[in-house]
């Protein structure tokens, strides 16, 4: 399996965190390509990664955000179950 990445540019936002926009490819057939935003701020004198946003592309018809992945079912730090499931856009190939 052959995976590259390139980062395209970077973005200062007004709230000191940076958007680090980065193309993710996947080359095996099919070979696959993804564009997402990695938030970066600021964290105890690091610079730590605070959320990935996936960008709305051809195959995805909004951004969304990996932390909504990862706290669905989640009522703050408590599971109350898959309620609502945030929807992925990317169509079927």
């Amino acid at each position: 399996m052959t995976e590259r990445f390139q980062i395209e540019r970077t973005q200062s936002e007004k709230d000191g965190s940076l958007r680090v926009y980065v193309r993710l490819m996947l080359k095996e057939p099919p070979p696959e390509i993804w564009r997402v935003a990695a938030v970066i701020v600021q964290e105890n004198g690091h610079f730590v990664v605070d959320d990935v946003i996936y960008l709305k592309d051809e195959n995805r018809l909004a951004e969304s955000r990996l932390s909504e992945y990862l706290s669905a079912g989640c009522d703050g730090p408590r599971w109350v179950g898959n309620r609502k499931q945030p929807t992925d856009q990317k169509q079927q190939r």
